[in-house]
């Protein structure tokens, strides 16, 4: 009996390198951060037209065929004096507005919502259910200076993609801080 537990804890463990070691550091230069990734990201581009001028936004996106994951990174660049880092009272109402048009956009229900900042820029991270419960969105939502990032992680629910996700989200790093 020993032997065999012996044999699963080894091959769990195994089985978990093996895992990680299936993810890499995406670098996106363009977009001034790198961020641990299992898939290849793709780049999308687009300006968007608004009345407070126009918005560029980039689109890093991938989807692993293996588990399910959707992995999505935009990056919108507001022009000057709209939206800043440092426009505390403004960035309340920015994350709530952000965070009601999340739950629009997949008709889900939020499970949780909470203050996560990166490192001395504002955020929030949320967790949203969609497709009655079946499938779960993770988001980090921060400002940097006039640049919001939301880094986004789509899966089917389940405890076993707890770890990938928070892996995702927590990896994220300016390219700046190197």
């Amino acid at each position: 009996m020993r032997i065999i537990l012996l044999f699963l804890i080894q091959w769990s463990f195994l089985v978990n390198l093996q895992a990680q070691s299936d993810w890499d550091t995406f670098v996106a230069v363009d977009g001034g951060f790198k961020i641990n990734s299992p898939v290849d990201l793709e780049l999308r581009e687009d300006t968007l037209d608004t009345d407070i001028g126009s918005i560029v936004q980039r689109t890093w996106f991938g989807e692993s065929a293996e588990n399910g994951l959707v992995l999505i990174i935009n990056r919108y660049e507001y022009p000057d004096y709209t939206i800043h880092s440092d426009s505390v009272e403004l960035l309340k109402e920015f994350f709530q507005a952000t965070l009601e048009e999340a739950i629009l956009s997949v008709d889900g229900e939020l499970l949780y919502e909470s203050e996560k900042d990166y490192r001395d820029f504002p955020g929030r991270r949320w967790r949203i259910d969609y497709l009655d419960g079946q499938a779960s969105l993770k988001v980090q939502a921060i400002v940097i200076e006039n640049q919001f990032y939301s880094i986004q992680i789509a899966s089917p629910s389940g405890v076993e993609y707890s770890e990938p996700t928070s892996r995702f989200l927590d990896s994220f790093a300016l390219l700046t801080e190197e």
